[in-house]
């Protein structure tokens, strides 16, 4: 038993570094759920987030979608929702690689995110977009037969 002023020993420390450790993680949750409620995410998804360091809008903005994607717990219905609001994936530098901005309404990024879904060899909106675009020219300036 400890007395008054005796140090804790390593029992103590351990103990107390857990408390902390909890006290930390609950702190982190409840400032992510602040920072994602809005977003729609449950508490699962929100669990997944803080345990990958993930805490706020800051922090989540900061990581592409291929990151995202790492975090273990974040299922693709998730990272649907998070999609908007991480950070775009850099161009590769190459001088083919041209830099085209698009916007489209929900109706349609829906229906992108759907064909995503049943894709197993594309999983982002800039893939998806490109190889439908790709498709759709290919069928477009097929040329007639004579």
């Amino acid at each position: 038993m400890l007395q008054a002023g005796e140090a804790p020993g390593r029992h103590g420390k351990i103990v107390e570094d857990c408390v902390l450790g909890a006290q930390s993680e609950v702190s982190n949750f409840h400032k992510a759920a602040a920072a994602f409620r809005p977003l729609g995410l449950d508490n699962r998804a929100l669990n997944a987030l803080v345990r990958g360091g993930v805490c706020s809008m800051d922090q989540l903005s900061a990581l592409t979608e291929a990151q995202a994607s790492r975090i273990s717990g974040l299922g693709p219905k998730t990272l649907r929702q998070l999609r908007p609001y991480l950070k775009h994936e850099e161009a590769t530098g190459d001088p083919e690689d041209r830099t085209l901005s698009i916007k489209f309404d929900a109706s349609t990024i829906a229906d992108i995110d759907v064909w995503i879904d049943s894709q197993v060899a594309i999983g982002s909106r800039p893939l998806a977009v490109r190889h439908l675009v790709s498709e759709a020219l290919k069928i477009v300036l097929k040329p007639e037969p004579a």
